[in-house]
């Protein structure tokens, strides 16, 4: 949304040409916050034209015609709304308002208009909000021209840094939701302004466009989150005597990474035990049901690891192999890691048999010791 000849109204143009801007339509709106919802297809504003009595609508993207879903309620009186941002994940809704001393940050409910404090966010005028992906949330502060981070559970901010450039009232940010890349149209006054990107770790601003069209702009960015992965990979190795024999102890180590580049949640390992092998503990608070160990690791960090040791003891013959597979609620993209296998040689029986001797053969065996007994006796006479 700007002003200017002849781009006044809701106008759409690529992220690195603003000078190609389109203009779609003119609703006649004074709007200072718009955001997209989650899935990047509703376009919501706070229509400030009558001051007193904010909107919480949607703008039609063909041609930014409005539809009102209801009055912003449960702000205070001396707060003018500055912004809106919706969480491109989750979807949580944040307002920022300013008294021209201090600002705000609200939660909002995008069905019934309801906003509801969240904390002060100290002294100055939060003009913009944005948030990322991951849930950061950033501040444009036009009092002191500088970019602060921002905790959304409690509205607490952080300086990153200024940005050099002499803001005014009304101008917008957003992030690019591809690469996680902040834009800001900031408006310095008498119809000028600058259309760039943040710099997050200095808060610097890197010129893209200046003045071109003229106007006064509050904009957002129509992209959206690409869905978490985790890169999940187990491997399994077991630790044994040689030669293994029955009632030897055989300790199996798993060892879950994940290698990103999201966190990983509800991550399961299962691993069936083989069958001539007896459980005897584990280091991990698995549990174990029908011969099938069941490790929970719930959720699992990007480059974390987690290592379970299983000891059993040797309770049959054969061959002994085992495999595991781990698993989680989060999309893999290489599932072919997720399974680790390991094999030992074939365990001999510990008894040997003994031969058997027939019947004539022992009865001979009988005479040939007695005769030894009478050849020793009579040699005594």
């Amino acid at each position: 949304m700007g002003g200017g000849t002849p781009q006044l109204g809701f106008s759409r143009h690529v992220l690195n040409n603003m000078p190609g801007i389109t203009l779609l339509g003119n609703p006649a709106l004074t709007v200072f916050a718009m955001d997209f919802n989650v899935a990047a297809t509703t376009m919501f504003i706070v229509d400030s034209t009558a001051a007193a009595t904010p909107l919480l609508r949607t703008l039609a993207l063909a041609n930014g015609t409005p539809t009102t879903i209801a009055p912003l309620s449960g702000l205070a009186a001396a707060d003018a709304i500055t912004d809106l941002t919706i969480n491109p994940t989750s979807g949580a809704t944040f307002l920022s308002t300013s008294d021209g001393t201090n600002s705000a940050l609200w939660s909002v409910s995008l069905t019934t208009g309801a906003a509801t404090l969240i904390g002060s966010m100290g002294a100055g005028i939060v003009i913009d909000l944005a948030v990322n992906c991951s849930g950061a949330m950033y501040a444009h502060d036009i009092s002191t021209d500088s970019l602060f981070s921002v905790n959304p559970a409690t509205g607490a901010r952080t300086l990153i840094g200024a940005h050099g450039l002499a803001a005014n009232f009304a101008q917008g940010m957003d992030f690019d939701n591809n690469d996680g890349q902040l834009y800001a149209w900031i408006y310095t006054g008498g119809g000028t302004y600058t259309y760039g990107t943040f710099n997050l770790a200095t808060g610097a601003i890197t010129p893209l466009n200046t003045n071109t069209p003229p106007g006064e702009w509050e904009g957002s960015v129509q992209n959206t989150c690409a869905p978490p992965s985790a890169n999940l990979s187990l491997t399994k190795t077991a630790t044994a005597p040689t030669p293994v024999v029955l009632g030897s102890p055989v300790t199996f180590t798993l060892t879950v990474a994940n290698a990103g580049p999201s966190a990983a949640a509800a991550v399961v390992v299962a691993d069936p035990l083989p069958g001539n092998v007896a459980y005897v503990s584990n280091t991990c608070g698995a549990t174990v049901a029908a011969g099938t160990l069941t490790w929970s690791i719930g959720a699992l960090a990007n480059g974390a690891t987690q290592n379970c040791s299983i000891t059993t003891n040797v309770s049959a013959t054969g061959a002994i192999s085992n495999t595991a597979t781990v698993a989680s609620s989060t999309t893999d993209p290489t599932p072919g890691n997720n399974v680790g296998t390991v094999s030992l040689g074939g365990v001999p029986a510990v008894a040997r048999a003994v031969p058997t001797t027939g019947s004539m053969a022992l009865w001979l065996l009988a005479l040939l010791t007695l005769g030894a007994g009478l050849v020793g006796v009579a040699r005594r006479h």
